[in-house]
């Protein structure tokens, strides 16, 4: 006789809005709102650049917040000295971040250009 079929573990608790994610092709959004009519939820992410998108938790990845506001210092740094922006500078400038609210740190990973 075949083994017993394993019952599904919990589903995972729903993506809070404003949750920094990573899209199925690698681009970095946001969580702008979770639709319950459907099972499992989906979600409508804002990704970078202005496009939103609507896909299940199956085509999101978490993004760490530390690892997310060091990829933008890198982005944001002048062209001259992102080559001096080694390891160590980024983690000591991410370690410092750490300190700031949490509020401080959304505010500053929000795109450019968006109210």
């Amino acid at each position: 006789a075949p083994p017993p079929a394993e019952a599904p573990g919990p589903a995972p608790a729903p993506l809070a809005r404003g949750t920094r994610v990573r899209y199925k092709d690698g681009t970095l959004g946001s969580i702008a709102k979770c639709h319950h009519d459907d099972f499992p939820p989906y979600y409508d992410v804002a990704l970078a650049g202005g496009r939103v998108v609507q896909c299940e938790r199956g085509s999101l990845e978490l993004v760490d917040r530390r690892a997310a506001v060091e990829a933008k210092l890198r982005r944001r740094a002048p062209k001259e000295i992102r080559p001096a922006l080694g390891a160590e500078t980024v983690a000591a400038a991410g370690e410092a971040l750490d300190a700031l609210p949490s509020t401080a740190v959304a505010a500053a990973l929000e795109p450019r250009g968006r109210s």
